[in-house]
């Protein structure tokens, strides 16, 4: 099926040599002569890729652009201006706006259908790769979310059901434990689908450029207290506030700062949940000139280096042998955050000694 090929242009005849020259070439062609109704177009027919001008009466290119971005379901079409306008400026206000390419008039036919192969090759990837992602997660989540939803949900009907039954013969001890398990185990569903909904946020974010840009003008400016809140909270819940070495201190990173939580939460709480009570959990930091460092150490399960290669969504190593709440869920969402935001994880570890987690994020300007 050939592709569709929206062209945006006011001047009639260029507009007529265009249509010619892409139908030549095995295109499907729509048109507009006005930025206008060359939105209202590309919002009916959903095209392949975009060509348009700049300089258009009622719409010019650069705000039909961003409304194109504004709409998801056309945010992520190939856009191509063809302008005689060749200004640095203006290439570059084209670019930032999300266009694919800036060819100016005139133009070499050529050059602009090679222009329009790349990007259509490029989309075309894009969106196996996408396609392959997603079903590599709706696989994976086949697998795990059965055993992660039913432990929880059996614990939730067996003793609520328990309870209705035999409410007037249990004692209020009883029946408070009771309600502490089903409360626990809603607690354990409600975690399972935040997390979820956390790493398909993160997966539209991988393909929404723009968005992404937002986002990451976003800043975390107080690193210390939320690593510290979160450890000390965590430690806490593990009964091991006495195993806790915090040596710490505050920088400005560009991450937002609910992304940076997420990160701190996961592998902190991994840290506690794969070691022994009695034994430390280490969390330092420092920085230089243009990253601030975080390690978290802990000296319990360790993996090895296969296993720290395999480390993805839904992955657990050595489930027969050791009881483990979890989908793995988490470790692939502070893969996916630190990946996105430009940060960086390593992992050394020894099976049966000790794993250490060096993180490196970027400094905001303020910092540095």
């Amino acid at each position: 099926m050939p592709k569709k090929i929206l062209i945006i242009e006011d001047e009639s005849e260029i507009r007529r040599d265009l249509i010619k020259a892409l139908c030549l070439s095995n295109y499907e062609t729509i048109s507009a002569s006005d930025g206008l109704d060359g939105l209202k177009m590309a919002f009916k027919h959903k095209p392949d890729l975009i060509i348009s001008d700049i300089m258009m009466p009622k719409l010019d290119g650069f705000s039909l652009l961003k409304e194109l971005q504004k709409n998801p379901e056309t945010a992520s079409i190939p856009f191509l201006f063809l302008s005689a306008k060749s200004d640095r400026n203006d290439i570059r206000d084209g670019m930032k706006l999300g266009a694919d390419d800036f060819i100016t008039k005139p133009y070499d036919l050529d050059d602009l259908l090679q222009a329009i192969q790349i990007r259509l090759k490029k989309f075309d990837n894009n969106e196996s790769l996408h396609n392959k992602k997603f079903q590599h997660l709706t696989t994976s989540i086949q697998k795990a979310i059965p055993h992660e939803v039913r432990t929880p949900l059996s614990i939730i009907l067996g003793y609520s059901d328990y309870i209705l039954k035999k409410f007037e013969t249990i004692s209020p001890k009883d029946t408070l434990e009771m309600v502490e398990n089903i409360y626990n185990a809603a607690q354990r569903l409600n975690s399972l689908f935040e997390k979820y909904l956390t790493y398909s946020k993160l997966e539209h974010l991988s393909i929404n450029k723009k968005e992404l840009e937002q986002l990451k003008s976003k800043k975390t400016l107080i690193t210390e207290i939320i690593i510290q809140d979160t450890a000390i909270s965590l430690a806490q819940t593990y009964q091991r506030e006495k195993d806790l070495d915090l040596k710490i201190s505050n920088s400005a990173i560009n991450l937002p700062e609910e992304y940076f939580t997420i990160i701190i939460s996961e592998l902190i709480d991994n840290a506690f949940k794969f070691s022994s009570k009695g034994s430390p959990v280490e969390i330092k930091s420092d920085k230089d000139t243009e990253s601030y460092h975080l390690l978290i150490v802990d000296y319990g399960r360790g993996m090895s280096e296969e296993q720290i290669r395999e480390l993805d969504a839904f992955i657990q190593f050595e489930r027969k042998i050791y009881e483990q709440q979890g989908s793995g869920l988490g470790i692939a969402i502070v893969k996916k955050i630190l990946n996105l935001f430009d940060c960086e994880m390593k992992i050394n570890s020894f099976p049966h000694k000790y794993t250490k987690i060096y993180l490196r994020f970027p400094l905001t300007t303020a910092d540095l």
